[in-house]
């Protein structure tokens, strides 16, 4: 009942909407009056298991849709879920947890409401999750946009739970951008105000968190010149409050933060930091070129995002080919990255991070797809000297090669997938080196056999993995077999898999692991699809468990 009733109040947030762009009454009225569509998913999981690990819910459910109502043109899409959580915090307990959102819109007009997460700018607004409202507006080559609501909900710290979620402050706050122009060429400010409730929680007594406020401004831009070429860039501010009850600064003080009264109250825990990318690219039929510089401020963070990779200034250049009529595709890319802009940590890491793939298709029928990638990570010294006991000079290597292969027929088709990979890492220091090389190889081979006329598949396996390291030597192999088969105009499938691999480690038996899964579907229409999924796995190697999980899902599409 309490999910229905908010459903109802979102669709009644809708009525607003139906005021705008009414110009063209007459056509509108001529579009159908009322359509319902969209889909709902009904699912339940078991689990269970013998291994002494992190407890997994035995039981948890979901109902998920996405119904889509549109009036005389106007789509109004809504979003909703509604599932069950367990934790092991202080005791088995069961947590319900619902989000609704939906974001109608009519031609240039976009309306947000409920749970929705927006990007402004990747460095501002950039997908945070809020619960409020907002629109966007593109009329012509205009880009408007405003969002208003809470971004973090207030949690009290819980002192009795062994692993508790929080504390946290409630945060609310806005955004807004301002743009103009296309895909080729453009510009658009963006800003981003947030902060902390001081009274939304108690002051948590073991917890070192404290209320905060966040004011980032954005800009972003693309120049296109010369037909080929073009120039993109992504700028960011950000003004941060890691205490907002901390004494405001004088007069005296850090004078550029002080410039910002108007729109940000400057704190002694204040500080602002920069972020920024720009890229120059060009663009040929049958080559292109990316070159692009980035950096962002050791401590740079928005409250409208949930992480940066802070810390860091990188160089790379990413050039693409096609050959021979579009059947080969070369591409790859080079970089350098390194840490410690500011000079104050002990040591400063630098990585030369480089790629490249091939996919060539000589024929329809055969296809081949390789990548390797090479990436050296090397410690100087920063704040501290390091000498070669500790110094951090690696290389990581990786190789793999897909070719495969079908034949197709009348009755028969059949495919073959041959995947072969490398991984090496290399430890440069002679002094650990001993303590952290590896090397993995893995190899599989896959065959599927389709009958379309007694609408069935056969498909079988050969894997082989062998991992090195300083613990152990490990070699696992073994083989896979499946089959699925529809009945009744293959409304009803039935698919059985099983996987058997054999462990060593260190030359000696090690058990086994056997994996069975089953699948049963019954798809009566486009609109109605029934799924049963389970699973067991047997492990007996030195790490003995059972697991046994199963999944029933119901899908509903109107």
């Amino acid at each position: 009942m309490k999910l229905l009733i908010q459903i109802g109040i979102c669709f009644m947030c809708l009525t607003p909407v139906f005021g705008q762009n009414l110009e063209n009454l007459d056509e509108i009225t001529k579009r159908k009056f009322m359509e319902f569509k969209g889909s709902l998913t009904i699912g339940a999981n078991f689990y269970h298991t013998t291994a002494d690990r992190g407890q997994q819910n035995p039981f948890s459910y979901i109902i998920s849709g996405t119904p889509v109502l549109s009036i005389y043109g106007f789509d109004l899409p809504l979003s909703f879920t509604f599932a069950s959580q367990q934790f092991s915090v202080a005791g088995p307990n069961t947590d319900m947890f619902d989000r609704y959102g939906m974001s109608p819109y009519y031609k240039w007009v976009t309306v947000h409401a409920g749970y929705r997460n927006v990007s402004f700018s990747p460095y501002t607004l950039n997908n945070h999750n809020f619960l409020g409202g907002g629109f966007e507006l593109k009329p012509g080559k205009w880009r408007i946009g405003f969002v208003y609501g809470r971004f973090t909900d207030a949690i009290e710290e819980d002192t009795t739970a062994s692993n508790p979620l929080g504390p946290s402050y409630k945060r609310k706050g806005y955004a807004a951008k301002l743009g103009y122009g296309d895909n080729k060429n453009h510009i658009e400010f963006s800003f981003l105000k947030a902060k902390d409730d001081v009274n939304s929680i108690e002051q948590p007594t073991f917890t070192d968190i404290s209320p905060a406020e966040n004011l980032s401004v954005g800009l972003s831009g693309k120049l296109t010149f010369l037909k080929n070429f073009s120039i993109e860039t992504h700028l960011g501010v950000s003004a941060f409050t890691e205490d907002i009850t901390a004494r405001e600064l004088s007069a005296y003080e850090d004078l550029p933060l002080l410039n910002l009264r108007q729109f940000y109250q400057p704190k002694a825990s204040s500080r602002v930091d920069f972020a920024g990318d720009v890229s120059l690219n060009f663009q040929q039929s049958w080559y292109s070129v990316k070159a692009q510089y980035m950096r962002i401020d050791p401590e740079y963070e928005t409250m409208g995002s949930y992480y940066f990779n802070n810390d860091i200034e990188r160089y790379t250049i990413a050039p693409n080919f096609t050959f021979w009529k579009g059947k080969l595709t070369l591409g790859g890319s080079i970089g350098i990255q390194q840490d410690n802009l500011l000079k104050d940590k002990a040591a400063t890491t630098r990585r030369v991070i480089s790629s490249t793939n091939m996919q060539v298709n000589p024929f329809p029928q055969f296809s081949v797809n390789a990548q390797y990638s090479n990436y050296a990570t090397e410690q100087s010294s920063g704040l501290v000297k390091l000498n070669d006991t500790i110094r951090v000079f690696q290389v990581n290597h990786s190789i793999s090669i897909t070719p495969s292969y079908f034949i197709a027929k009348e009755q028969f088709y059949h495919t073959f997938v041959l995947a072969l990979s490398k991984q090496t890492l290399q430890d440069k220091n002679r002094f650990t080196e001993n303590y952290t090389e590896s090397v993995t190889n893995n190899a599989n081979f896959n065959y599927q056999l389709r009958n379309n006329q007694f609408a069935y598949t056969l498909s079988g396996g050969l894997n082989y993995l062998k991992l090195n390291n300083v613990s152990q030597e490990l070699n696992r192999y073994g083989f896979s077999a499946g089959a699925e088969k529809g009945l009744w105009e293959e409304k009803v499938k039935l698919g059985l898999n099983g996987m058997y691999n054999i462990s060593r480690a260190d030359g000696q038996g090690d058990g086994f692991i056997l994996t069975n899964t089953l699948n049963i579907s019954y798809i009566p229409s486009p609109a109605h699809a029934f799924i049963i999924r389970g699973q067991s796995i047997l492990n007996r190697t030195s790490f003995e468990y059972n697991d046994y999980m199963l999944s029933v899902n119901y899908n509903f599409n109107f």
